[in-house]
């Protein structure tokens, strides 16, 4: 088993994008770069201002990625992420198995505050996905197709008084194409001017930076990240922590 997890405890400067690698996958995290954002008002702790994070596991042919957003704090988005790190002794096969694993361990005993979660679970042999995501953050496709958002998103979320709440969770399976990228972050670039989305980053500016990435996942999970610190269209960007990460199933040059 392969991992690789990076947390926003360790990227607390705004401003800085910091990159990490594994395979076909590439994480950038950033902790924004607005130090007047209203969004700080919300964090739990001035020392770790940054509360996303994200994960990948790579067993064999399998993948498990994962991206969280804490609420009101680091404590529970880390928490989940190392414990997936940690624990995962093979990546599940089936959404049932991922479901019985995620609700089968008592991660969230002695944490405060909550999180989003986006755990989605792939077979490169078979381009299978599926998962399971509580809360906002967003799994999307890009290809020659366009951009299609393959979750829901909603206002439930993983709290510290109790398991994870596998019921409340939405469900998503579907098929990568060979042609296709993957993409999961967090609110931070949907809503990079804070809690304004319709002034933040678009699909379609997804799909501009995708063209230009010519399907390398680590140049286009940097430029998303870049844009979100930036913001679109002249609106203000960067007021949320950002985490995204990229995948393809392409064989990538080993100097690229």
């Amino acid at each position: 088993m392969e991992r690789l997890i990076l947390l926003g405890q360790d990227v607390p400067v705004l401003g800085q994008i910091v990159e990490r690698s594994l395979a076909r996958v590439s994480i950038c995290l950033s902790a924004g770069a607005d130090p007047e954002s209203p969004s700080f008002a919300y964090k739990g702790s001035k020392e770790f201002p940054n509360e996303d994070g994200a994960v990948v596991l790579k067993d064999g042919t399998r993948w498990l990625l994962a991206v969280a957003d804490g609420h009101m704090g680091h404590y529970v988005s880390h928490r989940l992420l190392e414990a997936l790190h940690e624990s995962c002794a093979s990546v599940p096969g089936r959404l049932g198995q991922l479901s019985l694993w995620l609700s089968s361990e008592e991660w969230l005993q002695d944490e405060m505050g909550g999180s989003t979660l986006l755990v989605a679970c792939h077979d490169e042999s078979t381009g299978g996905v599926f998962g399971l995501s509580f809360g906002d953050c967003t799994l999307a496709t890009v290809g020659p197709q366009g951009v299609a958002v393959r979750n829901k998103l909603s206002d439930t979320y993983v709290r510290a008084d109790g398991p994870i709440p596998i019921e409340m969770g939405q469900a998503f399976q579907f098929t990568l194409a060979a042609d296709e990228l993957m993409l999961l972050f967090s609110d931070g670039v949907n809503e990079c001017c804070y809690r304004d989305p319709h002034r933040s980053v678009q699909l379609r500016h997804i799909e501009e930076l995708a063209t230009g990435a010519g399907g390398d996942p680590a140049r286009l999970a940097r430029a998303l990240t870049q844009l979100a610190l930036t913001g679109v269209d002249g609106h203000p960007g960067g007021q949320d922590n950002v985490a995204v990460v990229a995948y393809t199933l392409r064989n990538l040059p080993e100097n690229r």
